[in-house]
């Protein structure tokens, strides 16, 4: 039976996580790659950009940039999707169709783009319970689940994210109910309803073939081998959605070398062992708790292991006090989705493991398992004397308090870990904004130019010399820094730069013109005030 308190308390953490979601979704930065998806959505190209401002020499207001976030006249989702197969191959398109529909209804402005993933984030809350029901038979469990997906710190940063990540977990979501679903009815309708959202979640997000594999991997290891009508019904399933996204598949192959070195950077940075469990057990925390640090933190290890512990014990109750049809689902959910990215970074080197969006279907399977022991703690054992309903109230007592106590720092900073490419976009825009009458020199590339022209102060004049990272432009081009003309009457004059290559860096310190007075440096930005040399 389930507790009227316990009820009582899932709504009103419900209600508490949903709201969460639509609250302040402008405060934090617009970074790089929810500029990218605007750029999508709106039918410009980084190219565009770049061919616009080639050679121009009057300076912009920051506004001016901002017309690459809206739709172009014109344009339609073809537009988008040609975008997509053009600059960024490896992200199929259905979001990005979605969200281009979307803001034709609601606008383009940061609050509107968020608002689709948050509210495919607020949909994730009944798939989640309805795959508890299949898998577990229990609403109680679904409830528990449903709360710890509310008040999940990475949840809530991803809900707040306009891009493909809520919608990638709701169809794993679906998809791994639908399977259940038609795996217990074993009927051709629940199959083909399997097979669409199949189709869905490959059009959603690439790595969602690991789920399919996962969930192709559990229905023969359940039948044993056999050609079961459930091995059929997948097989004909997974057959037919791999035909349906073979389209893709081959804009992916016809740019492989555009979509291989747009994703390089997971390999060509490699970590120490030690570095990489301390990431791992970071990572790992950030299903329950967030205090914002981003990366490890030592005086949070206490933490990190104690979260840890409790992770590896909800999976051993799984495995222990369910059927294998329940335990081998969660694991595979698991470890076919996170296997993939931790052996190579093991084995060759890298650091896929340090991106934790890579494993939202694994923090799925954790939170499953979670909820599961929290169900255990709230059953009364009839046998005996033993009571442990105390054991569940305090867990999940604990684990909504440590949520929303992430989620109350997560609204007092206007950064967050999960942007990185801008992270210093308030601290170099308010250095800029404090001069009377500044000119700002910009060197970047084109989505971290659009980002941080949303902290500008109007009053701000940009010469901009922008160069984009998703098209095939020479690098050459892109190492040369260029100082144009800089107009009479203007106060400080200031250069700045993302991810700055060596021969920029080095061009910066040895040019003559300009004395230079280095106002910021950071591992991703470096904002330089250029000083004119007296002439002797």
């Amino acid at each position: 039976m389930f507790a009227k308190s316990l009820r009582f308390l899932c709504i009103l953490i419900l209600t508490i996580g949903v709201f969460c979601r639509f609250v302040a979704l402008d405060q934090k930065i617009y970074w790089y790659d929810e500029v990218s998806t605007s750029l999508t959505v709106s039918g410009y190209t980084e190219l565009d950009v770049v061919r616009d401002f080639a050679g121009a020499t009057a300076p912009i207001a920051p506004s001016e940039l901002q017309k690459y976030q809206q739709i172009k006249p014109g344009s339609t989702f073809l537009n988008s999707i040609q975008r997509l197969t053009q600059e960024n191959p490896h992200h199929p398109p259905l979001y990005y169709v979605l969200a281009r529909l979307w803001a034709q209804v609601f606008g383009t402005s940061i609050t509107a783009m968020r608002s689709l993933p948050a509210v495919i984030s607020v949909l994730m809350l009944p798939a989640i319970y309805w795959l508890c029901v299949e898998l577990f038979g229990s609403a109680t469990i679904g409830y528990l689940a449903m709360v710890l997906l509310a008040v999940s710190p990475l949840q809530l940063a991803y809900a707040q994210e306009a891009r493909q990540y809520t919608l990638w977990m709701l169809m794993v979501l679906l998809s791994s109910a639908g399977l259940l679903r038609a795996i217990r009815l074993k009927t051709p309708q629940s199959w083909r309803w399997y097979g669409l959202l199949l189709v869905g979640g490959l059009y959603t997000q690439m790595f969602f073939g690991l789920t399919m594999l996962a969930h192709g991997a559990y229905v023969v290891i359940m039948q044993r081998g056999r050609f079961t009508r459930s091995v059929k019904g997948y097989l004909i399933s997974a057959i037919g959605a791999s035909l349906a996204f073979s389209p893709w598949f081959m804009v992916m192959a016809r740019q492989y070398y555009q979509a291989n070195r747009l994703t390089e950077w997971t390999w060509i940075y490699d970590l120490t062992p030690l570095m990489r469990l301390q990431f791992w057990l970071h990572n790992l925390s950030l299903a329950f708790v967030d205090l914002g640090h981003g990366v490890y933190h030592a005086p949070l290890l206490p933490l990190y292991l104690g979260l840890t512990g409790l992770i590896v014990y909800a999976i051993y109750g799984v495995c222990r006090r369910t059927a294998p049809s329940v335990w081998l689902f969660v694991l595979l959910m698991m470890g076919l989705t996170a296997l993939p990215f931790m052996l190579p970074d093991v084995l060759l080197g890298g650091k896929r493991t340090v991106t934790p969006r890579y494993f939202l279907p694994a923090y799925l399977g954790i939170e499953l398992a979670v909820a599961h022991l929290l169900h255990w703690g709230y059953v009364k054992v009839v046998d005996t004397a033993k009571d442990r309903r105390w054991v569940g109230q305090w867990l999940t007592m604990g684990l909504a308090v440590a949520g929303l106590v992430s989620t109350n720092i997560y609204f007092q900073h206007q950064v967050w870990w999960t942007k990185p490419f801008n992270i210093d976009n308030p601290t170099i825009a308010a250095m800029i904004n404090r001069s009377a009458k500044p000119f700002l020199v910009n060197n970047g590339p084109v989505p971290y130019l659009i980002s941080l022209s949303y902290e500008l102060d109007p009053k701000v004049r940009i010469a901009l010399q922008p160069y984009c990272v998703n098209c095939l432009q020479q690098v050459e081009q892109r190492q040369q820094l260029k100082i144009p003309s800089i107009p009479a009457g203007v106060g400080d004059v200031f250069l700045v730069n993302a991810h700055a290559l060596e021969p920029w860096k080095n061009q910066v310190r040895q040019q003559q013109q300009y004395q230079t007075d280095f106002r910021f440096t950071s591992p991703t930005t470096w904002l330089v005030r250029l000083i004119p040399r007296k002439l002797s």
